[in-house]
């Protein structure tokens, strides 16, 4: 189902470049539903498919995905972001979405964009597969941003930018089938609490010169 890219009041035309908060909330949406967004919609608001059924997400032209946009969104299989402008992935934008197949930030356009991921962003996304690379723009990782993503089995690679840091608490905690982990920013000093709790499959970690704290629970 592709979304209109304009809407009509009177005689006006006006183009569509948001959907609104809560604008889909809890299950306004037929079941296993693809939704794509039109090239012209830069952000998706807070609770806007809130605990939904859609099935499949397009975009190319995000922004911004708010706050619990997707949460609870268990039937969501797929979630294609490939827009060259995304910066920020709010706070469980997708916490819960438990059928996720594939690490949306894994596309070459998001790669280059992406500066924040919120809080619990992706937290219990538990059938997400592969690996996991944090790109050199991305400058905040929320507490919780990865928790219990336990199907991530590949190498967790983190890059961030010159002013990324890794402070935030149980970023990857009950990421149980993680094997590598590599930490590539000279910059880092700190590892928050809880950053790798649980983490019972990693038997390889590389850190940087930089590290000053490693802080309880790491």
């Amino acid at each position: 189902n592709q979304l209109p890219n304009t809407i009509a009041v009177g005689e006006e035309t006006y183009p569509i470049v948001s959907i609104g908060s809560k604008a889909f909330i809890n299950n306004q949406v037929e079941a296993s539903a693809t939704i794509e967004m039109p090239s012209g919609i830069l952000e998706i608001k807070d609770y806007a498919f809130y605990q939904t059924s859609i099935g499949k997400l397009e975009s190319t032209s995000l922004i911004k995905v708010g706050e619990y946009a997707f949460s609870g969104c268990t039937n969501l299989k797929d979630v294609d972001l490939s827009s060259e402008s995304l910066t920020t992935i709010d706070d469980y934008a997708f916490n819960g979405c438990t059928s996720i197949a594939k690490l949306p930030l894994e596309n070459d356009k998001v790669q280059k964009s992406l500066t924040t991921i919120g809080v619990a962003a992706f937290k219990d996304c538990s059938s997400m597969a592969g690996k996991l690379t944090i790109s050199k723009n991305v400058e905040h990782v929320g507490n919780y941003a990865f928790q219990g993503c336990s199907s991530l089995t590949d190498t967790i690679t983190i890059n961030g930018s010159d002013n990324f840091d890794m402070s935030s608490y149980n970023m990857f905690a009950n990421c149980s089938n993680v094997k590598k982990v590599e930490i590539l920013n000279n910059n880092v000093k700190t590892i928050g609490t809880y950053t790798f709790l649980n983490c019972t499959s990693l038997s390889s970690i590389t850190l940087p010169d930089s590290i000053e704290t490693i802080k309880s629970n790491a």
